[in-house]
């Protein structure tokens, strides 16, 4: 789980705009036959003070397992990557 930096850098997916916390989730799509990273930002209604970046980590948390959203792992092979998505398919 992400923590704020010691050097007061934020949180990995916490990001500051206008004195608020945002999450940002990050998500490669292919477009066009081109990977292109596309972001999605959004609100906290938590202003920018250490104990809210930890809450706002906390947040980002439970929402990438609330959306099923799951680090990328680049260690996969393909069939286990073909395996997954089959089974993710027949739960369906």
């Amino acid at each position: 789980m992400s923590r704020p930096k010691k050097d007061g850098r934020k949180a990995t997916g916490i990001q500051r705009k206008k004195g608020y916390l945002y999450i940002v989730i990050t998500q490669p799509v292919i477009k066009d036959g081109l990977k292109v990273t596309k972001s999605k930002w959004i609100s906290t209604s938590l202003q920018d003070t250490p104990e809210n970046v930890k809450k706002a980590v906390d947040m980002r948390a439970r929402l990438l397992v609330t959306r099923n959203i799951s680090p990328i792992d680049r260690s996969i092979t393909i069939g286990d990557y073909l395996d997954l998505y089959l089974q993710k398919k027949s739960a369906k």
